[in-house]
């Protein structure tokens, strides 16, 4: 099953995400308790456009690795892609992603998009800030300040 995580990740890389998705998903099943592989299944899957299938790997992987910040991530990342109604699902996980890298600037990224999505706009602001004095190089999230700044 390693090997073939290791492909896939490679697969991934390269771009060819159906394959990887499907590399991993197979490695899966023939390693079913590895956290690493299922969040690495949900993560393709999510990329891959199966938003509901990234969702259940991505919650397995937050059941096997409970303190990676990661597969939280993992999760509330294909929770908010969803739509609306997972909104605060999605922002548990990401806040639980946060708390266990609260430096990561990623982290504070991901979860203020998602509370400027959820109309947030204030909290999402502060977020943004934080984000870009961990890293003021960070394009998304000058972007996102740049959005949220300009709306009336």
């Amino acid at each position: 099953a390693q090997a073939e995580n290791g492909h896939a990740t490679a697969l991934l890389a390269s771009g060819r995400v159906r394959q990887a998705r499907a590399l991993y998903l197979a490695a899966l099943a023939r390693a079913p308790g590895d956290g690493r592989l299922a969040l690495n299944a949900g993560l393709a899957s999510l990329r891959a456009g199966d938003r509901r299938g990234a969702v259940a790997l991505c919650r397995e992987a937050t059941l096997r690795l409970p303190g990676d910040a990661d597969a939280h991530g993992c999760l509330g990342a294909a929770l908010g892609s969803l739509g609306p109604s997972f909104a605060l699902e999605a922002e548990t996980a990401l806040r639980r992603a946060l708390a266990l890298e609260p430096v990561a600037p990623d982290r504070s990224y991901n979860l203020a998009v998602l509370l400027v999505a959820m109309g947030r706009s204030d909290e999402g602001r502060a977020l943004l800030e934080v984000t870009l004095a961990r890293d003021p190089a960070h394009a998304g999230a000058r972007a996102a300040l740049a959005r949220v700044t300009a709306r009336p």
